[in-house]
């Protein structure tokens, strides 16, 4: 048996900094993961005045779809308000109005 020494120490701060490296890696890299998993927006139901959308997370990833409906009838989105559907998805909800 050895008497601890300075280097030791050392030792076991390099392996607390290479746990703390790992784990912020990995945290960092589940985060990316989770963020990819959320659902893709899609058009549920819509009509020359409104439309309703899914989307996953921020509302804003639902305006692309809701402008290109609306589009179709020379209208423009303006969002009427948000819920959270009985599956649990978010929905949105625009109101096709002339610009």
């Amino acid at each position: 048996m050895r008497a601890a020494g300075p280097d030791d120490s050392l030792s076991v701060v390099t392996q607390l900094g290479r746990m703390l490296i790992l784990a912020f890696v990995f945290g960092a890299a589940a985060a990316a993961l989770a963020a990819c998993n959320a659902p893709k927006p899609n058009i549920r139901e819509g009509n020359t005045d409104t439309v309703q959308v899914s989307y996953g997370g921020d509302v804003a990833t639902a305006w692309p779809l809701a402008r290109k409906h609306c589009a179709q009838y020379e209208r423009v989105p303006r969002l009427s308000n948000t819920e959270v559907g009985e599956n649990g998805l978010d929905l949105a909800n625009f109101d096709c109005i002339r610009p």
